[in-house]
């Protein structure tokens, strides 16, 4: 018994040790995140709180050991993990993106790097990217791979995500030798803005505008605020009467001005396009919806082809054509007349109607649809998304991840040129903490 009890306290004892010394080290790493500077005229900051989400996975893999460390299998990625110890570059406890003025659409951040060598290894051999050439410097390599760019150098670490200026490394060599004399703390900058208690994964724009993930177990939690004058939410919002998401694959909902919408992204500027853009956003309504049902539909087309008979004379065949396509139903608020702008075949063949004030576009056929009605709703914004091969085999550009069970997102306003947001992220897998699901896709 006396053994026993020994053997318990030094593992009470260790124990106790281990959450000291975690305690101790987030500390002085969260005191060494505070120190981060960004440059005083950053647009917008995306603030990552690195050793929450780590505190968080470790937490989680010791209910589900196998699939953080074990053998890789189906629910583990354990041979393609990220070891950031020995990736040569030091990451802080928190890490702060951030974007500039005339090139808003790119995040940077910068680091620092503990051991050229390895950090290099890490690029090449982890992320797969190849250093460029051609740098006048030649302790410099950049690195390139889709829309993420690196520039190291011997001490410090340039990372570029986004599509802009993907071959402009004046901005990121800038950074790399900016002395940071005239920055500003970022987290005194977050913070002026933003409660830094929110998720663990917060965007910060100008003014009221941010949007932050929160990270748990088989499930991430959204929440946020966009504000802009160009937004137009009426005061009575819509829904439509039939609102179960038992059948759906994609439901989206939007009580808006779409006129200010096709106007403010100039969504009918095509070149290609013969229909003037204010001939259509002066007819619009302030109501959206598209749905995608969880089936496919058969139409048949009718194929007219001419062939010759026994006395030559010509003669008309008929042929039946089946074609598998989605259960599409589009509804939007407008004047009736724009029904007859829409041709018979976008992709697929759609039967056009109309009823109360609302257009009804449908892959389904000619009675369904026609009596889609609208009851008040609280919400001004609302997007579903469930996976299914289907998303895959008839809109192969969205992205596919199979460990994605669906995603729901709402948005209420309180005002017209605001609204806010709350949504959920929902995993297949409830176990897996659902950031280390999300990084192992």
């Amino acid at each position: 018994m006396r053994i026993l009890k020994k053997i318990l306290y030094v593992i009470l004892g260790l124990m106790v040790v281990i959450a000291i010394s975690l305690f101790v080290l987030r500390t002085i790493r969260a005191n060494q995140a505070d120190k981060i500077r960004i440059p005083k005229d950053s647009q917008a900051m995306l603030h990552i709180k690195v050793d929450n989400l780590l505190l968080k996975m470790g937490s989680n893999s010791l209910m589900n050991w196998n699939a953080y460390y074990g053998s890789k299998g189906k629910d583990s990625t354990s041979a393609d993990k990220v070891k950031i110890w020995g990736m040569g570059i030091d990451v802080p406890g928190h890490l702060y993106f951030f974007s500039l003025p005339g090139r808003e659409s790119t995040y940077y951040t910068i680091l620092r790097v503990s051991d050229f060598a390895k950090a290099k290894q890490f690029l090449t051999d982890k992320l797969g990217m190849e250093a460029q050439q051609g740098l006048s410097s030649s302790n410099e390599l950049f690195y390139t791979k889709g829309d993420l760019r690196i520039l190291l150098s011997d001490s410090k670490l340039v990372v570029g995500l986004g599509k802009e200026n993907q071959g402009n490394l004046e901005p990121m060599k800038a950074l790399l030798q900016d002395d940071q004399q005239d920055w500003v703390n970022a987290k005194e900058q977050f913070d002026a803005k933003r409660n830094s208690n929110l998720g663990d994964m917060t965007w910060q724009g100008e003014g009221k505008n941010y949007l932050s993930l929160k990270f748990s177990a088989g499930t991430a939690t959204l929440t946020g605020t966009l504000a802009s004058d160009s937004y137009r939410f009426p005061k009575a919002t819509k829904k439509l009467k039939t609102d179960s998401h038992d059948s759906l694959l994609v439901h989206l909902e939007i009580n808006n001005d779409l006129g200010a919408m096709v106007n403010l992204n100039n969504l009918l500027s095509d070149s290609t396009s013969s229909t003037p853009l204010d001939s259509i956003s002066n007819y619009l309504g302030n109501y959206l919806s598209l749905r995608i049902s969880n089936k496919e539909i058969t139409q048949v087309d009718s194929i007219v082809s001419y062939d010759y008979d026994d006395n030559f004379e010509m003669i008309e065949k008929k042929t039946l054509n089946e074609t598998q396509v989605p259960d599409i139903h589009l509804n939007i608020m407008g004047s009736p007349h724009l029904l007859s702008l829409v041709p018979e075949k976008i992709f697929y063949k759609f039967h056009k109607s109309e009823h109360a004030g609302l257009l009804n576009l449908t892959t389904a056929g000619q009675q369904q649809g026609q009596e889609e009605t609208l009851v008040p709703s609280d919400r001004v914004f609302h997007f579903y998304y469930k996976n299914s091969p289907l998303i895959g085999k008839y809109f192969a550009f969205v992205p596919s991840y199979e460990k994605l069970d669906y995603l729901e997102i709402n948005g209420k306003s309180s005002q017209p040129t605001e609204i806010n947001l709350i949504g959920r992220i929902h995993f297949k897998n409830q176990d897996l903490n659902s950031f280390f699901q999300l990084i192992n896709f």
